[in-house]
């Protein structure tokens, strides 16, 4: 998170739209803005998990595709580990909605499809592997973040893919202390 704000450097005027959280340990970015609204399309889960948060924010069941918001209407747009989720067809969407409505920039943090760990799976190259072969596992399985018989067409995004969706874009990748 320290990456984060560091980027941003957001004033206590600024507003921050976080799409797909809440996300775990965020309350450290939520009170360096003068508005932090949160979206997610599932209500029920934004409302299990405000205690994530101190401080104010504003929870909505929104779609990261479709924002309910007018053009440069919000400053920054936070969004982790989220389009990975989202339908290769969709993404698209999701980056011209954040380009739309944010005025300052973006902050979107996502693990590489090509880092040897699949980090929510924890397990190495798991990834790689067909998602009609994962289905099938995972209902025998229980991984970190999924009990076993659920499954989550996860589908990490290469550097070159973010590149596409967010021309111009700064990226930075995740330096190893060794």
């Amino acid at each position: 998170m320290a990456k984060c704000l560091q980027t941003m450097n957001p004033g206590a005027t600024d507003t921050c739209l976080e799409i797909g959280g809440p996300t775990n340990a965020m309350s450290s970015l939520t009170s360096k803005f003068g508005q932090y609204t949160v979206i997610n399309m599932d209500g029920e889960y934004l409302r299990k998990n405000r205690s994530y948060y101190s401080g104010y924010f504003q929870p909505m069941a929104a779609d990261g595709c479709r924002l309910p918001f007018k053009d440069k209407s919000v400053d920054f747009i936070f969004a982790n580990a989220l389009l990975e989720h989202i339908p290769r067809p969709q993404r698209h969407l999701f980056a011209t909605e954040v380009m739309r409505v944010c005025r300052k920039g973006f902050f979107i943090i996502n693990d590489n499809h090509w880092f040897p760990l699949d980090p929510h799976y924890l397990v190495p190259f798991y990834q790689y592997l067909p998602h009609r072969f994962k289905r099938f596992v995972s209902g025998y399985v229980a991984f970190k973040w999924f009990p076993k018989g659920t499954y989550d067409p996860i589908d990490l995004l290469t550097i070159k893919e973010y590149k596409k969706l967010f021309p111009g874009a700064r990226y930075e990748g995740m330096r190893f202390p060794f």
